[in-house]
């Protein structure tokens, strides 16, 4: 009888070492919405951003990504950004969860965004 449960006990331990990394993917952030950078104010255009699983857009730019990848908290996307009325440009934005607060930064203009919430 003590073998068995000391087996069971093993069995158990093991899974939930094994188990706890998967729950806690599932359990991350999607970046994918829309987010302002002033909590409640979820219709100003120059406030907002909108964020898909492969494009990022804004007031004055869109962006199109066949490359995402994640790591964390952090994801980066290698893709095209539109500026205005310019023409498409090559372009790597990332971005990044702090807490509940997105910042995002553009590589080619240096620096960050942010912090925008989450908008209902």
């Amino acid at each position: 009888m003590r073998n068995s449960t000391l087996v069971l006990a093993f069995i158990l331990t093991t899974a939930i070492t094994v188990t706890a990394p998967v729950v806690q993917a599932q359990q991350r952030q999607t970046m994918v919405g829309t987010w302002s950078t002033i909590a409640g104010k979820c219709t100003r255009p120059l406030s907002i951003i909108t964020i898909g699983p492969q494009a990022l857009s804004g007031e004055d730019f869109f962006c199109d990504f066949p490359s995402v990848q994640r790591k964390g908290d952090v994801v980066t996307w290698k893709g095209q950004c539109t500026f205005g009325g310019d023409e498409a440009k090559p372009e790597t934005v990332t971005a990044r969860l702090a807490g509940k607060q997105l910042y995002y930064g553009f590589k080619s203009y240096g620096g960050e965004n942010g912090p925008f919430v989450r908008c209902p």
